[in-house]
């Protein structure tokens, strides 16, 4: 929940956490076979629906950074208040418009 602190920011907050990889390199250290669940460093039991093999390693979850420490930044910095935290349950991912 954005804080009176975010005036400041125009409510603007991040909307992620970023890449940790590049997009070659995810691509090229994920080795797991796309039908397979890839969780790289967390617990999240998370289905990827993706019809593009390249995709499908350029976005594995291990390429991000953990949420939770920008999340934890933001409220240090008085932005927001951590109210809830979710979990993907299915990431559903294309490059072109998917509708």
């Amino acid at each position: 929940m954005p804080t009176n602190a975010s005036l400041k920011t125009g409510f603007s907050l991040a909307h992620g956490a970023g890449r940790k990889l590049g997009r070659n390199d995810a691509n090229s250290r994920c080795k797991e076979d796309r039908a397979k669940n890839i969780d790289g460093d967390n617990d999240i039991n998370n289905i990827v629906i993706c019809e593009n093999d390249d995709l499908f390693r350029e976005e594995a979850p291990f390429a991000y950074k953990s949420i939770e420490n920008v999340i934890d930044d933001l409220e240090h910095f008085g932005l927001l208040k951590k109210i809830a935290s979710f979990v993907p349950v299915i990431t559903y991912k294309c490059r072109e418009q998917c509708c």
